[in-house]
């Protein structure tokens, strides 16, 4: 069966695990499981992966030191779509952070596309989001339900890509480029952390939701391919799965917030 085996990538291991896979592709994983010995040598190489991780970084200390971190600029105004809080963390402690408050998530809670190379050390290309509250830092789930007015940083994990762009889709269509934070071409990435974007963000009145978006490439390429495929695909991006109308060479990930009313 080792045939079969490599016809299973690894990004659509990492999403079963999860239960992230549309239900027909979830049951055909489950299927090639059952049938191959190398596929559940796989799944339990992620699994020892999980408890290594958790092993070398006790997840109570570093979630502490995330809030830490983000409370020694918490006290700073709140202007809208301004800079508030950049939560400066490393790679393990934003993982592990986010892996004890939300305990189904391993890595950027995210939908991520192929190519396969995008795991690096145990973390995927994608992207993770924290909530501001009070003095506090929270980590949001992908389908979290949020509030206008909520302060939200996003957080890109590259994962081995070179460029990005990060865009989001709200309740009316609008998009908002969040990176690069200005010029006409793709931002150059930080390879090896998760990488906060220089400003956080309040949600505004825009009903329903807002779906953020993460695109790469090895390549550079122009902010207008991504913001315009966001455009066409407007109040759409509500529900999944959803992906941009981009050449096979991109990667992307998405990351959706729904929304209420305010506080």
């Amino acid at each position: 069966m080792s045939g079969e085996a490599e016809t299973v990538p690894d990004w659509q291991l990492e999403r079963y695990r999860l239960h992230e896979l549309p239900s027909d592709e979830q049951q055909a994983v489950a299927g090639a499981a059952e049938r191959s010995e190398a596929i559940r040598a796989r799944l339990a190489a992620l699994d020892r992966s999980d408890r290594e991780i958790l092993a070398l970084h006790p997840p109570r200390r570093m979630a502490e030191e995330v809030r830490a971190r983000a409370g020694r600029v918490a006290s700073r105004p709140t202007p809208s779509l301004r800079p508030l809080l950049v939560v400066a963390a490393s790679a393990a402690a934003v993982l592990v952070a986010l892996t004890q408050l939300v305990p189904s998530a391993r890595g950027p809670a995210t939908t991520p596309v192929p190519p396969d190379e995008t795991r690096i050390k145990g973390l995927r290309s994608g992207l993770m989001l924290y909530r501001q509250v009070e003095r506090d830092v929270e980590p949001l789930a992908d389908g979290a339900l949020v509030h206008a007015r909520d302060v939200v940083q996003v957080l890109y994990v590259a994962a081995g890509s070179r460029y990005g762009v990060v865009v989001s889709i709200d309740g009316r269509g609008g998009v908002t480029v969040h990176l690069p934070a200005g010029g006409t071409r793709a931002a150059e990435l930080t390879a090896d952390r998760p990488t906060p974007l220089a400003s956080a963000y309040e949600l505004d009145d825009a009903p329903t939701f807002e779906r953020f978006f993460f695109v790469t490439s090895a390549a550079p390429f122009d902010v207008a391919l991504v913001t315009e495929a966001a455009r066409r695909l407007g109040s759409r991006a509500a529900e999944g799965p959803v992906r941009f109308d981009l050449p096979p060479d991109f990667s992307q990930s998405t990351f959706l917030l729904r929304k209420d009313g305010p506080r």
